[in-house]
């Protein structure tokens, strides 16, 4: 295992793991826990070892080492949010807004499933990370989103251990020590990467200056006007004080945010410039990166070449030996021969056999059910068992597909002469479509209440992962009186607009 870079207080490796070969992994260093918490560590762990998804890292190995508890997770080449806007910062630019959306959304989509997750038995395992925040998304050079850390964060809950202090900023305000985390404080900690991420400003420092007073932050807006009203209602809903006036899950603030954003964009061209921008913007970084890559991948292919170097020179000592015994047979023939004893000849050769030094490496592909297999974007086939031979030493990102199931995508490293295994279970896609109510007004800005729930503001979206009988919506205006209206009969997949124009008290 090979460390290639440290990413804030996560060490990154190059290693070789069971049954895949080589890939980028993270490592956390914890405290062992004592023997009477070690079964709840274990527990926590396994959770997240049962599964994967391709917005969420994957624990791969757990060690106690010493007095330590070693956690191996595998992740993507990249860099976390929080270097790249603190880079950013430092510059004086901001993240694109297309491509920052385009995170969030992909973030959200892993947040959803951890928390939508079920165990073997089919009863919710009630996952939440508790740890959301810049420093816990990745984005690849490929432009691969992954949500890291919720392992090491289901560790510090079952140690009872708080968050580092760097993290605090982004918890959601209800937050303490004694009080398990919830899905709706999640939906918070990716509403503070969305603020970071549009407005270009720390949250930690902004709290500072408002004396740590949440409620007394600025608006996105306000840090950047140049951020559509849609956008600053996302941010403003999803970072509410009050937790029943945010998003009901993950899921809805993802879908909110990719129509406020996104709406008619491609996931796989928005992916393609993720992957150039971040590129570009760590050209230099990455370019001293690329090089220690190199040189992990060289020392490895030398030292495998030296392997079969050895193998080589064993089997020319042993046809010399043969050689050898050949001649003494060939001399005892000709003594036989010229003794009058008929001798029938046979061409001994004995020749070193030619040792083929590969120059490309290969993938195999275990994954169930059978499915359509992409590398870097390109098919490559589709089945249950699949080897891909003769492929160049270097990093690929690896694509799974199958109809009704959730895609799957992993980085890869290909060595030469080695061959890269790779096994995949796909969850199966989650079938139930979400009820999307929309809400207009004239005029704009009003806020919307659902069931007396406060929204967003209008124009506004939202996104229901149930389908209630019905449901009773309220608009509200300083100046104007109250609309009130009644949505009924939503099913699954269902979508409804509610636009109201409203009026001052007592003009009707």
């Amino acid at each position: 295992m090979d460390r290639v870079g440290v990413d804030g207080d996560v060490e990154v490796f190059l290693a070789r793991v069971p049954e895949r070969g080589a890939a980028f992994v993270t490592l956390y260093r914890v405290p062992a826990p004592p023997a009477d918490r070690l079964a709840a560590v274990l527990a926590a762990l396994r959770d997240h070892v049962a599964f994967a998804h391709p917005h969420l890292e994957h624990v791969v190995d757990v060690e106690r080492v010493g007095i330590h508890l070693i956690v191996v997770a595998e992740t993507v080449d990249g860099r976390s949010l929080h270097e790249i806007l603190d880079g950013l910062r430092a510059r004086g630019t901001r993240m694109p807004t297309a491509l920052a959306a385009y995170t969030l959304v992909q973030a959200c989509r892993g947040v959803h499933h951890l928390h939508r997750r079920r165990g073997e038995d089919g009863a919710p395992l009630d996952l939440v990370h508790g740890d959301l925040g810049p420093h816990a998304i990745v984005v690849g050079v490929r432009g691969d989103v992954v949500v890291r850390g919720g392992a090491l964060a289901a560790v510090r809950r079952a140690l009872r251990a708080n968050v580092p202090d760097a993290h605090v900023p982004y918890q959601p305000p209800e937050a303490l020590p004694t009080v398990p985390p919830t899905a709706a404080g999640d939906v918070y900690g990716l509403g503070t990467v969305l603020f970071e991420a549009l407005s270009g400003a720390s949250l930690a420092e902004e709290l500072a200056r408002a004396d740590g007073a949440r409620d007394a932050l600025p608006a996105a807006g306000q840090l950047n006007p140049a951020l559509p009203p849609a956008l600053q209602a996302v941010v403003h809903q999803a970072m509410a004080v009050d937790v029943d006036a945010r998003f009901a899950s993950a899921r809805a603030l993802g879908e909110e945010l990719r129509w406020a954003a996104l709406a008619g964009q491609d996931d796989a061209q928005l992916a393609d410039a993720l992957g150039v921008w971040v590129r570009t913007q760590l050209a230099d970084e990455l370019a001293a990166a690329r090089a220690r890559l190199t040189d992990t991948l060289t020392r490895v292919a030398a030292a495998e070449a030296a392997e079969v170097a050895e193998l080589a020179e064993a089997r020319v000592r042993q046809a010399r030996r043969g050689r050898m015994m050949g001649m003494v047979l060939i001399g005892g023939l000709a003594a036989m021969a010229a003794a009058g004893v008929a001798v029938s000849w046979m061409a001994i050769e004995h020749a070193p056999p030619a040792v083929d030094v590969a120059t490309t490496g290969a993938i195999e592909v275990s994954v169930h059910p059978a499915a359509a297999i992409y590398l870097d974007g390109r098919a490559q086939g589709q089945g249950e068992q699949v080897r891909l031979p003769d492929v160049l030493p270097g990093a690929y990102t690896l694509g799974l597909e199958a109809k009704g199931h959730v895609p799957w995508s992993r980085q890869v490293v290909v060595t030469r002469g080695g061959v890269t295994r790779v096994q995949a279970t796909l969850d199966v896609q989650e079938e139930i479509p979400p009820v999307t109510l929309a809400f207009e007004s004239r005029p704009l800005g009003a806020d919307v209440l659902l069931d007396g729930r406060f929204v967003g503001r209008t124009p506004t979206r939202v996104v229901l992962d149930t389908s209630p009988a019905s449901m009773v919506v309220t608009f509200k205006r300083v100046g104007f009186a109250n609309e009130t209206r009644t949505v009924s009969g939503l099913k699954p997949g269902a979508r409804r607009s509610v636009s109201v124009v409203m009026a001052p008290p007592g003009a009707r």
